[in-house]
């Protein structure tokens, strides 16, 4: 009897160890599954506000995924002008109350468009710009935290060469922040600030050019489907416009600025600084506006490149799971 409650005590403690290692394997499998998916949540989640942190600081928010009783907090912190850490801390947790954790990493980099800027100006087609109009020296916008080194380049490029950024421009078309229908007309653009953020899911918002506020690291990818007009305010970032692009008003943006047909500058004028490509200028004010109204802003065409810049993984050992 006694060798007969030995094997079943030994047999009930066996089935309860392969019962706890079946759960555990189990809960480990689920910590690996959510650690993959907060991964592509979290880059959509916190890749938005990735411009507004300086190297060293971090952001840390609970990402919401699909498996229960799992929780997935993720910490995105910044190396440098373009590196990124995210890490994630998983939890997994079943009613008996087993639980498992694991802890991943992935180190990301901002893939920065490359766009052909060659001049202050470049005109794409057979057009023409009015004398003046445009400036290559080199400036930094004021209260822009720029590099002392400047490069000037030419004030005017006529005709561009062949262009190899197609791609590049159909990626920024597809992730535009701001989608303007054919004949928009935006009345002083200007920066939006709710409960102490940056209402980035205004369209009339376009970031803020002083760079003092919340609004300062928004830089949009605003995206005109035909022709746009624009009257006074401001922004900064990449402005395409699929169309003629009128401005008047003394409108000013920073940045990237590309136009398929005209650029027309009416009453009042506006002032763009970075780096601008159009199938031609026409200076509809009647002379009334001070030049250049086009300025070469490296530190701008850069800043506002990075800031809309996707944030992905490094291609060589980009994934780590530490445990």
């Amino acid at each position: 009897m006694v060798i007969i409650g030995f094997a079943a005590s030994a047999a009930l403690f066996m089935g309860r160890q392969e019962r706890r290692t079946s759960g555990t394997i189990r809960l480990e499998t689920t910590a690996a599954a959510a650690a993959d998916e907060a991964r592509v949540l979290a880059l959509g989640q916190l890749s938005s506000r990735a411009a507004g942190l300086l190297p060293g600081q971090s952001i840390v928010e609970r990402v919401i995924g699909s498996s229960p009783g799992v929780t997935v907090v993720a910490r995105l912190t910044r190396l440098g002008e373009a590196e990124f850490a995210l890490a994630f801390v998983v939890a997994a947790q079943d009613s008996s109350g087993m639980s498992a954790r694991r802890q991943s990493s992935v180190v990301l980099r901002r893939g920065v468009p490359h766009l052909d800027f060659p001049a202050a100006l470049t005109i794409t087609g057979t057009g023409t710009a009015p004398p003046g109009i445009a400036d290559g020296g080199d400036r930094t916008p004021d209260g822009w935290p720029c590099p002392a080194e400047h490069v000037d380049v030419a004030d005017v490029e006529h005709p561009l060469p062949q262009s190899r950024d197609s791609a590049e421009l159909h990626r920024l078309r597809e992730r535009a922040t701001v989608r303007l229908a054919p004949g928009a007309w935006m009345h002083m653009p200007a920066p939006i600030v709710r409960g102490g953020e940056c209402a980035t899911e205004q369209p009339g918002n376009w970031g803020d050019l002083v760079r003092t506020g919340p609004c300062g690291s928004y830089f949009p990818i605003v995206h005109a489907e035909g022709d746009l007009s624009v009257t006074g305010g401001s922004g900064q970032g990449v402005l395409i416009v699929d169309g003629n692009l009128s401005i008047e008003g003394g409108f000013e943006f920073s940045g990237a600025i590309i136009v398929v047909g005209d650029l027309r500058f009416g009453a009042g004028g506006g002032q763009l600084r970075g780096g601008v490509r159009a199938a031609r200028v026409v200076d509809a004010g009647m002379g009334t506006d001070s030049y250049p109204s086009i300025v070469r802003a490296s530190c701008a065409l850069r800043a506002a490149l990075l800031g809309t810049a996707e944030i992905v993984p490094v291609r060589d050992r980009a994934w780590a799971s530490e445990r």
